[in-house]
């Protein structure tokens, strides 16, 4: 009665885990982040651009945002993602340009060299997550 085999897991035992079965694990995942990636690009962005000037119905900016960098010398599913750091109004009042920060550095752009991500629902910060 208290000797009944235990049924087994779907986890192997780390010892006859080999060193090639992980790195090959790690390539399979490195593929599918690296497609799913390659897709997010060329499908989602390049539709959103299209949509951005099709519809010419232009959002306004705001700071925290995340948006598409628009960079003449690249494809467009290759531009840049950044995020808003600061808006700068024109003389007229209206929002001419902004400080964008990228993953290397931080720069100003004309606000119609950027493209902005739709998105339902803000960022998060780590310091936000009290739950």
């Amino acid at each position: 009665m208290f000797l009944r085999e235990i049924p087994k897991s779907g986890v192997p035992d780390i010892d006859l885990v080999n060193k090639e079965k992980l790195s090959k694990r790690g390539k399979y995942i490195q593929g599918i982040r690296d497609q799913l990636r390659k897709r997010f690009r060329s499908e989602y962005l390049g539709q959103l651009r299209h949509q951005s000037v099709k519809n010419h119905q232009i959002k306004p900016l705001k700071v925290e945002e995340i948006v598409l960098l628009e960079d003449v010398n690249k494809k467009q599913t290759f531009w840049d993602l950044a995020r808003v750091e600061k808006l700068i109004p024109g003389r007229d009042g209206q929002i001419r340009l902004a400080v964008i920060k990228t993953a290397n550095s931080e720069f100003l752009r004309p606000v119609q060299r950027l493209f902005l991500l739709e998105m339902d629902s803000p960022v998060l910060s780590v310091a936000d997550d009290s739950t």
